[in-house]
């Protein structure tokens, strides 16, 4: 007996051998068994997987596979089929006929020498389906992720998340540059060791009825203390999230820094302090008009002078009728509205000429 038959007989005595396993398989809807020799030439073909390759069973009984199968199929298979025969098990996804397969092919052995192979194709259930949409949406996910992190540690303004400890769960870095601190150092802290002494009760107050469902949302300005101790102003819009089932789970917040404007803004209304203490000080009547000839301010020498009161908001409108009791104490018409120096007498007037032009 030549090793070939020799070969041959101890294939088909594996294949009697799995006769039974053969029929179970073989009767599953979209599964095709598959033994052949080391020849590649088919010994067993079952099942009725094969309708997506156009060929049916008793064409494979007996042929070499190269041959019997498409070649754009043999592509594909070529490789795990052959490997099997060296001794190499595989399981790859495999798409015939319209439909995903799912193959394992595995060596045959008798007497310890690989004399065939058996491929087992199965066709991909909905569950299999199922998960790999559920893969792919993971996938999506995780890219998402990873793309709502990137924006939020690179974004230019301060963004935080932070528990309802009030603990820091995470911060960014323009959050970090704007307190002084490090990333790892804030994450040891809450918002209260870091908030102005002075803010701290109105944030506690929002935590609690935010968490009693009676908001979402607070927006306003607030200071920070800053790791060398200074004072950081920022606007803060904060949102909390909730759960699935409607309870509070953390809260984020976009922190802007606005020390420099809140600081020049400051020294705006310092000025405007120094220069209205000053004209209500000095001894000579004093008055600002706009274009359209109206007061904007009166100091308390133009008024005591004149007895004119000015009264906040009522002060345009009472200067506006000042420019009658100015014509008639100085015996003279005006077309336009006029200022007087209570000490020097002296009169400047505003005509109208169509357009307003003061000198």
């Amino acid at each position: 007996m030549t090793k070939d038959s020799t070969t041959a007989a101890a294939l088909d005595r594996l294949l009697d051998l799995r006769g039974r396993a053969r029929e179970s398989v073989g009767g599953v809807a979209g599964t095709a068994v598959v033994a052949f020799g080391l020849d590649l030439r088919v010994r067993l073909a079952e099942g009725e997987g094969f309708g997506g390759l156009e060929v049916g069973t008793e064409a494979f009984v007996g042929q070499v596979l190269p041959e019997v199968l498409p070649a754009r199929s043999w592509e594909q298979l070529g490789g795990p089929f052959e490997g099997a025969l060296a001794g190499v098990a595989h399981t790859f996804d495999f798409a015939w006929g319209g439909a995903l397969s799912s193959i394992e092919v595995a060596p045959l052995v008798a007497a310890g020498e690989v004399v065939g192979a058996l491929a087992v194709s199965r066709a991909v259930t909905e569950h299999r389906r199922l998960e790999a949409v559920v893969s792919s949406q993971k996938v999506a996910a995780r890219d998402s992720e990873r793309l709502l992190a990137t924006a939020f540690d690179r974004a230019p303004i301060g963004m935080s998340v932070v528990d309802l400890e009030g603990r820091w769960l995470r911060v960014n870095h323009a959050y970090c540059r704007m307190l002084g601190y490090r990333q790892d150092e804030l994450l040891h802290k809450t918002f209260r060791d870091l908030t102005h002494p002075e803010d701290i009760g109105e944030d506690v107050e929002w935590f609690r009825r935010a968490i009693a469902g009676q908001t979402d949302s607070l927006e306003r300005d607030k200071r920070y203390v800053a790791r060398d101790g200074s004072v950081v102003w920022a606007h803060v819009r904060t949102e909390l999230v909730r759960d699935d089932e409607g309870r509070a789970a953390y809260t984020v917040s976009v922190v802007q820094d606005i020390t420099a404007h809140h600081d020049s803004d400051l020294a705006l209304r310092t000025s405007e302090r120094r220069l209205r203490s000053i004209l209500e000080n000095t001894p000579e009547a004093v008055s600002v008009k706009g274009l359209d000839c109206r007061y904007q301010l009166v100091n308390h020498a133009l008024s005591s002078a004149s007895g004119w009161t000015v009264d906040g908001s009522s002060a345009v409108a009472t200067m506006r009728s000042c420019r009658r009791r100015w014509s008639s104490r100085s015996g003279r018409a005006t077309s336009g509205c006029s200022a007087r120096a209570s000490r020097s007498s002296e009169r400047r007037w505003c005509r109208g000429t169509g357009r307003t032009s003061c000198t």
